[in-house]
């Protein structure tokens, strides 16, 4: 067995995915985060720097014996549909709007997070080789 396939392994990896969905929930359930405008739309650059790294630890926690574009897909939707429930639960808290421009940042970061991982796994083991 591949010691990144180890049982506790996985959970460690499924623990910060989860971790950072937390963090995600708790930064959207506040009425609004002080952030100095610097140009205008950078809530998407930031909804998309958030979702690549949730989409790097979907891409993360997928077995290693599944082939590259599954675990590629699978953390990608993985990603976009937790954006859908975020813009839903943005609905809901005074201050902050449910936006399929959001959505878009966050699914288009998801992609380039599951992406990332999975280009970064794939050259190193193509290094392992030799």
């Amino acid at each position: 067995m591949n010691a990144y396939d180890r049982p506790w392994f996985r959970f460690l990896r499924w623990a910060l995915a989860f971790a950072y969905m937390a963090l995600v929930f708790y930064l959207s359930h506040k009425p609004s985060i002080p952030v100095p405008p610097l140009f205008e739309n950078q809530d998407k650059v930031f909804h998309f720097l958030e979702y690549l790294g949730l989409g790097f630890l979907f891409a993360s926690c997928t077995p290693s014996d599944t082939s590259l574009r599954r675990r590629f897909w699978l953390a990608f939707v993985l990603a976009s549909v937790y954006g859908v429930t975020d813009e839903l639960h943005q609905s809901f808290v005074p201050g902050r709007d449910c936006s399929a421009a959001d959505w878009l940042a966050d699914t288009a970061g998801g992609w380039a997070g599951a992406w990332l991982f999975l280009k970064t796994e794939s050259r190193v083991r193509r290094a392992r080789k030799l």
